[in-house]
């Protein structure tokens, strides 16, 4: 992932995953852009093969996946993140909950061919039947699944008519009225953009649409443009799509780029504080930057705060004898302005009245702020000609791609509380698999109880079968099979976080997390360390001092007080057996 998201030479974070460019040691870009696991010819096998360790990570995770769920479900479970993988689509659906607390989503499922026009029904495990909707293409079924913490649900699409199901009102034009749940009011003026956002606690002026810069010359590194970015002229069309679920507007350019490009501003049904931005990006025209632009009325100052870090946030000033480049800067996961004028502060620290907007990214690009009260994100980039200097190669981004934002309104105080931990919770939505028809995989698995507020879960792994050797150790069994002895122990690598970096520490039980397993060893693994817990003193990063440390926690310690301080992470191997 890391080699995906950070390599500064290939991967800037305004180009897709499956970039179509020319790359070290190949020309064959229908190589590059197909996949080069389909192609046999020597050159494929390139320093950058992006696409082959994307694929191999695909088919990593779902392995995982399928062997965490067959461990916790006691049967064999077969899953595919492909909705066709088992040839015609089966009816089965399991959602996993990737962090570790309990989330209530808006999730979407492909709806099989097979079903035809059908609004098709959706049911859990129990039998009992969900409210939901349909996408304005009928393509996808939308609704609310309730995940436990590193858990799953299973659902089942049924091909009959019903009441549950429903279609979306779409209509050719803006609302006219504003958009609503329980915490956001949003209105939108006739072309579609927005125009305002209300809270029960703020009002804020806000409109976004799409800009362009345009250059004869670049490179992954930097911007290099010399004039301010163009607005793209009024889209072509507008519609409104509304349900119980969401409404969406959707703002389409069919003739810009190889069209259509598109922008759609979802507004979730529930009560929370954040719209959902979708921009569908075509082969833009050549030599062209296309960013996003909000402009707002808060009182930003030309100050944009970034998270170079992905956590902690800086603050970043605009400077005007400085190139373009040289006010871009990172938004790893997001980025905030606020007001920040001295009406609003006082001693160093925010009035209640004072708002801010975060925008939320699902992966790094570049982030500005040129003008007061606006914030600017790239989306993509295509360079033609060859004048980069940087490197013999254009940055020749063909693929269309999508990119996935979302922008939280309210105070300071309000939106601070839970900036990251909403941000993490976008960043690593439901995963959608799917089974063949009707396979046995029960909901639940994961942990029983919620993480503490901060804790983020960063990975977990269920390995089974350790069978025991005649030293009367386990090692783990490279063929799964689910009917050894009960006395077989299972593995759990689970490795935890503590985002909040105000915090002076937050102690976590594994044992009570993982509630119906026998904790009958205990390694911590951080920083590749392999001794048992009681012989550890580890060293560790002091997130608050910037120091580095020797632990001080008590060694006799078990999984049971786990303890971490602001930004510290650990890693622990615990192997289990049946409560």
């Amino acid at each position: 992932a890391l080699g995906i998201v950070q390599h500064h030479d290939s991967m800037p974070g305004t180009m897709s995953a499956k970039g179509s460019y020319d790359t070290w040691g190949t020309n064959d870009r229908r190589c590059i852009a197909g996949g080069c696991k389909k192609c046999d010819s020597t050159e494929c096998e390139t320093l950058e093969d992006y696409t082959k360790r994307l694929d191999l990570a695909v088919s990593v995770s779902t392995d995982v996946l399928e062997e965490t769920a067959t461990v916790l479900s006691g049967s064999p479970v077969r899953l595919s993140l492909n909705p066709t993988a088992y040839g015609r689509l089966g009816d089965t659906v399991v959602i996993f909950n990737p962090i570790g607390t309990t989330v209530k989503k808006l999730v979407s499922v492909v709806i099989p061919s097979h079903m035809g026009h059908i609004k098709p029904l959706i049911l859990n495990d129990n039998g009992e039947k969900l409210y939901a909707q349909v996408d304005r293409d009928y393509k996808k079924l939308w609704f609310e699944a309730e995940l436990a913490p590193a858990g799953w649900s299973t659902f089942y699409l049924s091909p009959v008519k019903n009441s549950y199901t429903r279609y979306p009102t779409i209509t050719s034009k803006a609302p006219s009225k504003p958009v609503s749940n329980a915490y956001l009011s949003v209105g939108f003026d006739k072309h579609g953009y927005l125009s305002y956002v209300h809270t029960p606690y703020t009002q804020t002026n806000v409109t976004q649409r799409p800009y362009a810069y345009h250059t004869m010359h670049g490179g992954a590194y930097c911007l290099v443009e010399t004039e301010d970015a163009k607005p793209l002229p009024l889209p072509d069309t507008v519609q409104t799509v509304a349900g119980d679920m969401f409404t969406e507007v959707v703002q389409t350019w069919n003739h810009w780029g190889s069209g259509p490009l598109r922008q759609t501003t979802r507004v979730i049904g529930a009560p929370v504080d954040y719209l959902e931005v979708t921009h569908t990006i075509p082969t833009l025209p050549p030599n062209r930057e296309l960013i996003s632009r909000i402009e707002t009325n808060l009182d930003n100052k030309q100050l944009l705060w970034n998270d170079d870090s992905g956590m902690v946030l800086y603050p970043r000033k605009y400077e005007p004898t400085l190139p373009l480049s040289g006010n871009y800067h990172a938004m790893v996961s997001n980025s905030v302005i606020r007001d920040e004028s001295s009406a609003f502060q006082h001693e160093g620290q925010y009035a209640k009245t004072a708002r801010e907007m975060a925008v939320i990214s699902y992966h790094t690009k570049g982030v500005a702020s040129m003008h007061p009260g606006q914030l600017e994100y790239m989306l993509m980039r295509r360079i033609t000609n060859g004048t980069d200097d940087q490197g013999p190669w254009p940055l020749d981004e063909t693929i269309p791609t999508t990119v996935n934002m979302a922008l939280v309104f309210g105070t300071v105080d309000k939106v601070e509380s839970h900036r990251l931990e909403t941000a993490l919770a976008l960043e690593n939505p439901p995963i959608v698999l799917y089974g063949a028809k009707r396979p046995t995989v029960p909901s639940g698995g994961g942990m029983k109880v919620n993480l503490p507020s901060g804790v983020h879960l960063l990975s977990l792994f269920v390995f089974g079968n350790l069978k025991p050797t005649e030293e009367g150790s386990y090692q783990h069994s490279a063929t799964l099979n689910t009917t050894t002895p009960a006395a077989t122990r299972q593995q759990i690598v689970v490795r935890i976080q503590n985002v909040d970096y105000k915090s002076k520490e937050k102690r976590v039980n594994l044992e009570e997390a993982f509630a119906g397993w026998k904790i009958v060893g205990c390694v911590e693994k951080t920083l590749t360390l392999q001794q048992n817990f009681d012989d550890n003193h580890r060293i560790h990063w002091q997130g608050q001092t910037q120091d580095i440390g020797r632990d001080q926690e008590d060694t006799g310690m078990l999984c049971n007080d786990v303890r971490l301080m602001a930004m510290d992470m650990r890693t622990f191997t615990m192997e289990v057996e049946k409560a």
